[in-house]
């Protein structure tokens, strides 16, 4: 955050977008803290707080990044391994680079579910990842909204994004399937297989 102090002017509790080229995040802070210098007429220390940041939106926007790059190193060659190896590395900054969050156990008398929130407030949460007898799940609209990744004690599972090595099952369902290979592509779409 050394670079806040080239800012023109702040105030407290001015909202700073800040980017952490580690983990290649957009996040935003409030200034908590400053000390101007009126004979330089520049800010000498600039401290921000808690830094807060879409993490869900953030992780698909970044997951999303990731497989359009792993698609193009497939087509120049690349080995699935290698691809695989990348997305791990990618989760593992994801979840062991974020700093802050609040975690609560609700309610407080007899917890039967844990709220890992952006916020200190359930309230006022919107991104939350919500554990409970039934399942976990992740919502980008509160501990109320649409739980639109999910993975619940019934055996289902949603998700937008998955990526796996190799995939086992009885019946895939689904519109299209498309393989993409070096010099060709294939596509199953309404009961007919298309080769490009």
């Amino acid at each position: 955050y050394e670079k806040f102090v080239d800012l023109e002017k702040v105030s407290m509790g001015d909202g700073v977008d800040v980017y952490h080229p580690q983990l290649k995040v957009n996040m935003s802070a409030r200034i908590v803290e400053y000390t101007f210098n009126v004979l330089t007429n520049s800010y000498d220390k600039l401290v921000v707080g808690n830094v807060k940041t879409n993490f869900l939106e953030n992780t698909e926007n970044n997951v999303s990044n990731l497989i359009n790059d792993a698609i193009d190193q497939l087509k120049n060659g690349g080995e699935i391994s290698d691809l695989l190896n990348d997305i791990v590395d990618h989760q593992t900054d994801m979840i062991t680079g974020q700093n802050g969050g609040y975690v609560l156990l609700d309610p407080k008398e007899a917890p039967s579910r844990i709220l890992i929130m952006d916020t200190p407030d359930k309230n006022t949460a919107r991104n939350v990842l919500q554990i409970n007898n039934a399942g976990i799940g992740f919502s980008k609209t509160g501990i109320n909204g649409t739980y639109e990744t999910a993975w619940t004690l019934d055996g289902g599972f949603n998700a937008s994004f998955i990526t796996a090595g190799e995939i086992v099952g009885i019946t895939i369902r689904g519109t299209t399937l498309i393989s993409d290979g070096a010099d060709y592509r294939t596509s199953i779409a309404n009961g007919k297989m298309t080769w490009y």
